[in-house]
């Protein structure tokens, strides 16, 4: 989970209290949800480290858990000014098929100190970790408004036609230079991957066509933020609508404080294909929430409608009764974690304090066992770590080049594909654990200082999913059981001899199953079997073609197998020999 860094002093003085212990403030956080990590100390300077939730990216910075709490103490909501827009913003079209998305705000009047320029800087690199999923989905620009001209234009343009001074200044560049002198940046050179490829990038250029940014990598010294600055301009790029706006959202709610008159913030206005809409957006989620639901939630029958509703004023959600047995609730917008009338039932035991929720004994106690499946998997997770294979964890979702092509494969159309994929990394979900394994060798084989342990032993038990028109959600699942061996010299008895061992601990006599010959692209000629289980193909081994090897950057030859633990059958796998 995030860990926003704040200095005691200026955390009481936005929160307008008195100085507290640090025990104080370790029980104002945990009531509140949150956790004081780590007190630490440097040149006389304390910091706390407060661990903040992965669903409260609202709370990233010091600034909004200087809001939060004042107001959970029983502080008065913020009251928000909302400027119509005076500035504009055109998309190009040539961003479509790039980054087709942008929101913007302005913050005017703003009076920064170092603490707070600190602040503003931080919470743009936690959201884009967090929240923006490390720039992928969205990544956030920040410019000094009196250093740019309006309007502004979003588009796309060849690499060699952007040119301007980066953010950490020098001389002007253009794209491609620019993306040579990052290679070896350690913060930004992780970043590259997301637009090096392309053949148009994204640009951000101001009314007289000086780049601003190029998203999703770097701004322009040009229109950089000081401390001086005291009108903002925030634009943020995007594959996703929505975390773009949450974002922005959130920046606006933590830093229009210090504006000279306290929460004012000013749209700005998007022309998108003869399209015009406002941004940001300040919706609110409204629910109706059943006070029995809440109390039977909770736990704690005895709550009053009245409490009920203090509770949730104290965690900044309007609430006013309609009828005998309803609540009507409104979020405040920059609360995007409120989705569901659950979560009006957490924010209610929040106001209301987990420590005060008596324990009770429940009155039915459930006792049921493993399906046969997984415990088979758990067994065989035994084993297989007791002999030196080390198990792995990989992402259902990969692309369709991985899953095919990379293989040696043809795409069968048996992948279910992922209608709103955001990146072509995760478009299809996995027909085999394989692909998955030769990404991992290849990622330990690529760091630069640790020692390459040889022979590499992995393994992975997990499911796949194919397209099945006679499933119910026309897709089903199936475990599979994968292992690979890395060596210089790595040879198909050697991993065979694995194999062998899967079938001997789990009682499988050597006559039931059978090896035979099948030539594949994903193995070298000759070194490829089927695995023949009762008659019925269960998987395949072998040793991994160089082409396959080339095609995920390994030069070290590798071997392995993939079944399937449906196909082995529940009777077969009872118990070890």
């Amino acid at each position: 989970m995030p860990i926003v860094s704040v200095h005691p002093p200026y955390l009481f003085k936005l929160m307008g209290v008195e100085p507290m212990t640090q025990e104080e403030v370790r029980e104002l956080l945990l009531h509140y949800g949150l956790e004081l990590d780590d007190v630490t100390e440097e040149e006389g300077v304390v910091t706390y480290k407060i661990d903040v939730p992965a669903n409260r990216p609202d709370l990233l910075s010091v600034e909004t858990i200087a809001i939060a709490l004042k107001v959970y103490l029983g502080g008065e909501h913020p009251k928000y000014t909302i400027v119509p827009p005076t500035t504009q913003i055109t998309l190009d079209d040539k961003i479509k098929n790039v980054r087709p998305f942008m929101i913007s705000v302005i913050l005017r009047d703003i009076s920064f100190n170092e603490e707070s320029y600190q602040s503003f800087i931080d919470l743009q690199e936690k959201l884009h970790q967090n929240l923006c999923r490390r720039r992928t989905l969205a990544s956030i620009g920040t410019h000094d408004l009196d250093k740019m001209t309006l309007p502004v234009t979003y588009t796309a343009e060849p690499p060699e036609n952007i040119k301007f001074v980066p953010l950490m200044g020098g001389d002007e560049v253009d794209g491609r230079k620019l993306f040579e002198n990052l290679s070896k940046h350690q913060q930004l050179s992780k970043y590259l991957y997301l637009i090096e490829n392309e053949k148009l990038w994204p640009v951000v250029r101001d009314g007289n066509g000086d780049v601003m940014s190029l998203p999703p990598i770097i701004n322009s010294y040009k229109t950089r933020i000081t401390l001086d600055t005291k009108n903002v301009f925030v634009e943020c790029t995007a594959l996703d609508k929505t975390r773009a706006m949450n974002a922005v959202v959130i920046i606006a709610h933590a830093f229009s404080l210090y504006s000279k008159t306290p929460f004012t913030i000013e749209q700005v206005k998007i022309v998108d294909n003869g399209n015009e809409y406002v941004t940001p957006s300040f919706n609110s989620i409204e629910l109706d929430v059943e006070l029995s639901y809440i109390r039977k939630i909770c736990g704690v029958p005895e709550l009053t409608t009245e409490e009920i509703i203090k509770y949730l004023d104290r965690m900044m959600v309007e609430a006013k009764q309609d009828g005998e047995n309803l609540i009507k609730c409104k979020s405040p917008f920059s609360r995007s974690d409120i989705l569901h009338p659950c979560d009006i039932a957490e924010d209610v035991a929040i106001g209301y304090g987990y420590d005060k929720i008596n324990a009770t004994k429940t009155h039915h106690v459930p006792c049921g066992r493993p399906l046969p499946l997984n415990e088979l998997t758990d067994r065989v997770r035994h084993e297989i770590s007791s002999s030196l294979y080390n198990e792995i964890l990989t992402f259902s979702l990969c692309s369709t080049k991985e899953c095919f092509d990379m293989l040696g494969l043809k795409d069968d159309g048996s992948a279910v594909q992922i209608a709103n994929a955001k990146t072509t990394d995760f478009e299809v979900v996995r027909t085999n654990l394989i692909s998955g394994l030769l990404k991992v060798t290849h990622n330990i084989f690529d760091q630069p200082n640790i020692k390459k342990p040889l022979p590499l032993r992995l393994f992975e038990i997990n499911d796949v999913c194919y397209r099945d028109e006679n499933a119910e959600n026309n897709a089903r699942n199936e475990r599979h059981f994968a292992a690979s061996i890395a060596d210089t010299k790595s040879r198909f008895e050697d991993i065979h001899g694995l194999l062998d061992r899967f079938f001997i601990m789990n009682g499988i006599p050597r006559g039931s199953v059978k090896l035979i010959r099948d030539d594949c692209p994903t193995c070298i000629e000759g070194q490829r079997a089927k695995i023949i289980f009762r008659e019925k193909e269960i998987g395949w081994i072998g040793v991994i073609h160089p082409k396959v090897l080339q095609n995920f950057q390994l030069t070290t030859p590798v071997a392995a197998f993939e079944l399937s633990f449906q196909q082995i059958g529940r009777a077969s796998c009872r118990e070890r020999v």
